[in-house]
């Protein structure tokens, strides 16, 4: 009996360590953006996924809206259906973007990869004034027509992240933060502070399963809040904001700069 508990305790060590038995990996993209906004003024994000094993890898990315409703036809075919199938050899890449010529949208993806493979996952979110064409990558367009660019790496979910925050008559800090959860809904508090680590403002948000809230760091301090004379807008902030959940939530930011909607990558940390 003893012999036999061994050999069934081998087996599933050996089965939970084997790759083709790994539970599947998941990044989020909170922010996701393509369409036109005013022609020829539009948007494009471009998904990179770089294989960095000596194995093949496989996975699916899904493309929602702010209310977790799956949104089809995003990407630029052939890659057709939501999910979208993944497929990637040893250090091959998955380099597709979002349609241009399309009403403006506004969401996110989940990608999801088999197994225990290692791979690199980013997007790039583009503003351009090229006359928006089906599918056209935006890396085949002169810099002429880039008015601003920026990179977004996939979130692995948790329940706090930290990040550099902004407030000023030239630019603000926007955030998109999302609930992957089919299920649960996530209450996220939002704990601002300014550059000596003292606190500024707070705000308490809830999100629906698979929903998504995007807003400026203003907005998102003051949303749902009563004021009988509504604060003014600070015009030099700088600090940093604590983003925490109780449960399992992904966070992105930008710097976005006026007048011209110019984007700033910001940089963003998850805490264990």
């Amino acid at each position: 009996m003893r012999r036999l508990r061994l050999f069934l305790f081998a087996a599933m060590f050996l089965l939970s360590a084997s790759p083709a038995f790994a539970q599947s990996q998941e990044w989020v993209f909170p922010i996701v953006v393509t369409g036109v906004i005013g022609k020829p003024l539009h948007f494009q994000t471009t998904f990179n996924i770089l294989n960095l094993s000596g194995t093949n890898a496989a996975g699916a990315i899904e493309v929602y809206d702010n209310k977790g409703v799956v949104r089809p036809g995003f990407f630029c075919a052939p890659v057709i259906g939501n999910p979208y199938p993944v497929s990637l050899t040893p250090g091959g890449l998955f380099h597709q973007a979002g349609t241009t010529d399309v009403a403006l949208f506004d969401g996110w993806a989940r990608l999801t990869i088999e197994g225990g493979a290692s791979v690199q996952t980013s997007l790039e979110i583009t503003l351009s004034k090229g006359e928006p064409k089906p599918c056209l990558l935006i890396c085949s367009g002169p810099s002429t027509e880039i008015i601003s660019s920026a990179q977004v790496q996939g979130v692995r979910p948790a329940r706090e992240f930290r990040t550099p925050a902004t407030i000023t008559e030239a630019r603000e800090s926007a955030f998109a933060i999302v609930n992957p959860s089919a299920t649960e809904t996530a209450k996220v508090t939002l704990l601002a502070f300014r550059q000596n680590g003292d606190a500024f403002d707070a705000n308490t948000v809830t999100i629906p399963p698979r929903g998504r809230l995007s807003k400026f760091l203003w907005e998102l301090l003051l949303l749902n809040k009563v004021f009988i004379v509504a604060p003014v807008r600070p015009t030099d902030y700088h600090g940093s904001l604590k983003i925490t959940s109780d449960i399992p939530v992904a966070v992105a930011g930008l710097h976005v700069l006026f007048p011209e909607g110019k984007l700033v990558n910001l940089p963003m940390t998850s805490i264990p």
